[in-house]
């Protein structure tokens, strides 16, 4: 469950923290908000994408968990806190990067995208509709067949997945 009262650092388009808001006030399309992006890959080169419950992009893959960026919170602790809270593994997290500012149909974030590993059987949260894990080769057909969020998109192509 998030907390309403916690409170999330607002960014600018060059990625610099300009302030804050209590996560209640966040306004999700007009605010720049540190977008935190979390893909897993398994041994058998299969990454874990889900869809999401309550999604501006219903019906999209999506990465396997996302949040937003915290006061005085660095994104990699932030990476950690979020793959507990929605799939109940502390993930191995072995390669991250502030991907940039990117705008998704009007929703703005500065997105930092993170690569790992479970380390303990995945236990998607309530919010979680659907989770399962893809082959590289499927997530090009995903990414063909305009089945990824916008913000996934972003993220697989960052660390050259499709």
């Amino acid at each position: 469950m998030q907390e309403a009262s916690s409170r999330i650092a607002l960014f600018n388009e060059q990625g610099t923290v300009i302030g804050d808001k209590p996560r209640a006030d966040i306004d999700k399309r007009t605010d720049i908000l540190g977008g935190i992006y979390v893909l897993l890959l398994n041994g058998a080169n299969h990454v874990y994408l889900t869809q999401q419950r309550d999604s501006l992009w219903a019906g999209k893959w999506g990465v396997s968990c996302g949040g937003l960026l915290r006061v005085g919170e660095k994104p990699a602790e932030a990476a950690h806190r979020t793959a507990i809270r929605e799939l109940g593994s502390d993930p191995f997290i072995f390669s991250g990067q502030n991907v940039g500012y990117h705008s998704f149909d009007g929703v703005r974030r500065y997105v930092h995208a993170f690569c790992g590993a479970p380390i303990l059987p995945i236990t998607p949260a309530e919010d979680v509709l659907e989770g399962r894990w893809f082959l590289l080769d499927e997530l090009r057909d995903l990414a063909a067949q305009d089945a990824l969020m916008p913000t996934t998109r972003v993220v697989l192509g960052a660390f050259k997945f499709i």
